[in-house]
């Protein structure tokens, strides 16, 4: 009998089939990792061991330096878009309304000033949405394109945005450009994994998952605060 797809799976069966695939994914794509950090080393001017927080720290700037663009010219080329194309705009949605009722047009209005409401928010460390896209076209002058993840936040009544290294999103290359199956993995805390899911089984998943893999061509033991392990999420259309 042939396996259902995942998205069909019970839900004890569900997430294991998903963790086999994006472990199948890491493994077959892992050239758009090299790509990512090939970019990423251009931009810096540095070799980088990969693309965490972690690639940053504990090395030599002159021994890693990349001596490809000795002038910095792409990273003189990322800034000047971000701050010509970027940084000037202010794009926002707008539901369109073309022959409505005057009803449905007052409607689209009020939608259109909720999402300028989003827009607004506070973003981290950036003042609104905004300023969080100028830093997003850092990634999208560099790469190509830029992945912005949206969520629904409802116990503090906001909706958060969160810039994804492409490397960690993976669709099946035979859906080509309508893929309908699209997995993320990231790295969460244990503390906020166990406060998030809760039940025995959950809890006892959670413990002994193992630590969270930095993407990286060093093997070595990556120091954290806390333990972070992996969280895998799926999204089928």
């Amino acid at each position: 009998m042939a396996e259902s797809p995942w998205h069909k799976q019970k839900p004890e069966e569900m997430g294991q089939t998903v963790a086999r695939i994006v472990d199948g994914y890491k493994t077959e794509q892992a050239g758009r990792r090299s790509r990512y950090v090939r970019n990423l080393e251009i931009y810096e001017g540095r070799h980088m061991a990969g693309y965490s927080a972690h690639s940053y720290v504990g090395t030599n700037d002159e021994e890693n330096a990349y001596r490809l663009d000795r002038l910095r010219l792409v990273r003189s080329a990322v800034a000047s878009a971000v701050a010509s194309v970027y940084a000037p705009q202010k794009p926002k949605p707008q539901f369109q309304t073309l022959g409505a009722t005057w009803a449905t047009r007052r409607k689209a209005y009020r939608l259109d000033r909720i999402c300028e409401g989003i827009l607004n928010q506070r973003q981290g460390r950036w003042i609104n949405m905004w300023s969080f896209m100028i830093d997003a076209g850092v990634d999208a002058a560099l790469h190509g394109v830029a992945a912005i993840k949206v969520t629904a936040d409802p116990v503090k009544k906001r909706i958060n945005h969160r810039l994804v290294p492409l490397p960690d999103l993976f669709c099946d290359p035979a859906e080509g450009r309508d893929p309908q199956n699209m997995f993320e993995r990231a790295p969460i805390d244990e503390y906020t994994a166990l406060k998030t899911f809760k039940g025995k089984e959950a809890a006892r998943a959670i413990r002994g998952a193992k630590a969270y893999e930095w993407y990286g061509r060093a093997a070595v033991t990556r120091p954290r605060a806390t333990k972070v392990i992996e969280i895998v999420y799926a999204k089928y259309q």
